[in-house]
């Protein structure tokens, strides 16, 4: 059994990162909290790289069906399904003002 892992880290340019991975997860949930004015973008990698966007779900949506590969306000986001991919992050492109504190958990369920 591999044990969750938790990220914390802050985004206050444009172009900041924070980033997960290296073994591959199953779920992420990203909690975003703070004062900040720009737009948080999930994305995944198969090698640490080359990174797309990732769909994931607000958990204040009243349709998990609203699927956003962005956001601009604190919320909670996680993925619908899972990922299983090596490398998650989230970037913050554009970006006006403030810090935005993320924090990322990760978990693998058991196969």
């Amino acid at each position: 059994m591999i044990a969750p892992s938790i990220t914390t880290g802050t985004l206050g340019a444009a172009n900041d990162t924070l980033a997960v991975g290296g073994s591959g997860v199953d779920l992420i949930i990203v909690q975003t909290t703070g004062t900040w004015v720009g737009t948080i973008t999930s994305e995944i990698s198969l090698d640490g790289t080359n990174w797309f966007s990732n769909a994931m779900i607000n958990s204040g949506q009243t349709s998990a069906a609203t699927l956003a590969t962005t956001w601009t306000s604190n919320c909670i986001m996680k993925t619908s399904s899972q990922l299983r991919v090596p490398f998650f992050r989230v970037k913050m492109t554009p970006y006006t003002s403030g810090t935005a504190t993320v924090t990322i958990y990760g978990d693998r369920a058991v196969k």
